[in-house]
């Protein structure tokens, strides 16, 4: 008999609380919401990504014979160029490079009218940092420029992929794809507990307030009043839950169909961009000294 009025209360409170337009509203407008925002998001990264032209103060004179232009980044030696003029001639940004001493850390500048992107700064840097290490190849070893470019792009061969190996087969792993499941995940994980805790911290104050608890309580005992609260609420919640996962998955899904893939494309590499930029860039400073190092 009390199982069967916990289940009268769990089902008035799930009953009365799915009819709600507030529930109905909540359930569907936040997966739109979340997919407009990833969308908007995706615009902006791809937008910002855009082709910049650079202007040298080259110092040194010989990094027109390193840097190499393409469809993101272009650069302009032409004579004449300074912080004053680059933006009539086109250029959005200037890179003035002072005398770089091999024993000494020397700072260079930018200036700009339309700022770069952090992926576009990770890659000039990178270009910068290379060009000083393939010229310092070049001075200290035999090895000509035309050699030099030659390697570095029959050197790009290799791709790093992570395994699983706690069990006894080992299984592909993706670091930045788990690390994005647990965060949405802990968000989500507080909001129910916020959400759905306030709700039936309010549920029991309705009745309390409409003194409507008096008559329930005179005919059930407060424990399955209350679990009944509990368990109807949580049905709410979690409902609720598997109807986001099941609108985003599907609103994803439906998203792919309609981006182009050269924005996929663009996406992926800011990614790579930002991801690898830092560390591929020691790594290649690593190599050239110690083919200094080698050479002498």
């Amino acid at each position: 008999m009390s199982n069967n009025k916990i289940w009268l209360i769990t089902r008035r409170e799930y009953l009365t609380r799915v009819r709600n337009r507030t529930f109905l509203l909540s359930t569907f407008l936040f997966p739109l919401v979340i997919i407009l925002f990833i969308a908007g998001s995706v615009m902006i990264a791809t937008q910002t990504h855009t082709h910049h032209k650079i202007a040298v103060v080259d110092a040194n004179g010989y990094f027109k014979d390193y840097l190499r232009s393409d469809s993101s980044l272009s650069f302009d030696f032409s004579p004449g160029i300074d912080t004053l003029n680059y933006a009539d001639r086109g250029n959005t940004a200037v890179l003035i490079i002072p005398p770089l001493p091999e024993d000494n850390v020397t700072i260079y500048r930018l200036k700009f009218k339309k700022q770069l992107g952090p992926a576009a700064k990770d890659d000039l840097e990178n270009r910068v940092n290379n060009a000083i290490t393939d010229h310092l190849i070049y001075e200290k070893t035999s090895v000509s420029r035309i050699q030099l470019d030659t390697l570095r792009s029959r050197s790009k061969i290799a791709a790093l992929r992570t395994f699983d190996d706690n069990d006894k087969k080992a299984r592909a792993s993706n670091q930045n794809a788990a690390g994005a499941i647990g965060y949405v995940c802990a968000i989500l994980i507080y909001m129910l507990t916020f959400i759905y805790g306030a709700m039936v911290m309010r549920g029991v104050m309705e009745e309390k307030t409409n003194r409507i608890a008096e008559v329930v309580v005179s005919s059930v005992k407060p424990f399955q009043l209350m679990m009944g609260k509990i368990t109807g609420i949580g049905a709410v919640g979690l409902t609720q839950f598997l109807l986001w996962i099941v609108l985003l998955v599907g609103l994803s899904f439906l998203a792919q169909a309609f981006i182009p893939p050269s924005v996929g494309k663009e996406i992926m590499q800011l990614q790579q961009a930002n991801a690898m930029g830092n560390a591929g860039n020691a790594i290649r400073v690593s190599e050239g000294a110690n083919k200094i190092y080698e050479c002498r």
